[in-house]
């Protein structure tokens, strides 16, 4: 197994950790944050990376929704965001049966077209509630999971945590999840909105955590890691953090693609090349 050994979360300047390698200091970023992915409010129209993939989706008067909407198969629309862990907000508008998609995929020419885990919202025939189904695939699917009755109002504001194999949904601001569910079918995959009613949807919020960079020292090498739950990010270096003469900091990439091993990336830098000092940052490659 790799060694996990690596820099404490202290902060140095903008986000540095340190450590202190054979006399020479590697600094590396570190966050513990979110970052907003994706956002879409609907107000000029759907954002062009919708994927609109069944149910003719449109967009009026700040919502989003099928035209088509149905469950055999799903109308549903996708973001081109293959992603892990993740947090998600948005509206219902006269919420009445729909939900939204997680770590799903498309299954064309399926019944059901889509798999993945799916959060539904549904008001007709019964009391407002809230349940999970599981989309094994695009043609077998759970029955209601870990439903719970509960009065959200007409226009519900929905948070979705997704970690791990757990996800946890909240309702109107609750600092409690209003229902759970543990389940590791799917280790990634997109979100999709799903519409099975004429509700709208609005103010699509999607946020991931940022990665933490970490240093690890073999005999010859020093070796910068992060996990491979974050693809798409490239690693860059810096000798000055100062930014020299006119102020502006000079990174330079060092393009992968990356060896990993044991869940991370690592990138492996001989000692004698190192920098008196020497500062890493990731930054995203992709939208």
């Amino acid at each position: 197994m790799m060694s996990t050994r690596q820099t404490k979360p202290d902060r140095i300047g903008a986000g540095l950790a340190s450590t202190l390698v054979a006399g020479v200091w590697l600094m590396a970023a570190s966050w513990a944050s979110a970052a907003v992915l994706f956002s879409d409010d609907f107000s000029a129209g759907p954002s062009p990376l919708w994927g609109n993939e069944s149910g003719d989706w449109v967009a009026s008067g700040g919502g989003y929704y099928a035209t088509a909407p149905n469950n055999a198969p799903n109308a549903y629309s996708s973001l081109p965001f293959t992603l892990t862990d993740f947090s998600l907000d948005f509206d219902i508008n006269t919420v009445t049966d729909g939900g939204i998609f997680l770590r799903a995929a498309a299954v064309p020419g399926s019944p059901l077209g889509i798999k993945g885990i799916l959060l539904n919202f549904k008001v007709p025939f019964g009391e407002p509630r809230v349940y999970w189904h599981v989309f094994y695939d695009g043609t077998n699917a759970s029955g209601p999971l870990n439903l719970q009755s509960l009065d959200y109002g007409p226009n519900p504001h929905v948070h979705i945590e997704v970690n791990g194999n757990t996800y946890s949904a909240y309702v109107n601001g609750s600092l409690t999840p209003v229902t759970t569910l543990t389940d590791a079918t799917f280790g990634a995959g997109r979100v999709a909105l799903y519409d099975f009613s004429s509700q709208t949807f609005g103010n699509v919020v999607l946020q991931i955590p940022e990665p933490q960079l970490s240093i690890r020292m073999d005999a010859d090498a020093a070796v910068i890691y992060w996990s491979t739950n974050f693809t798409g990010f490239l690693l860059q270096t810096t000798p000055d953090m100062g930014g020299g003469a006119n102020g502006s900091v000079t990174w330079s990439t060092l393009n992968g693609p990356y060896a990993s091993a044991d869940g991370f990336y690592q990138v492996r830098l001989p000692q004698l090349n190192l920098l008196s000092k020497q500062y890493f940052r990731l930054i995203r490659a992709g939208p």
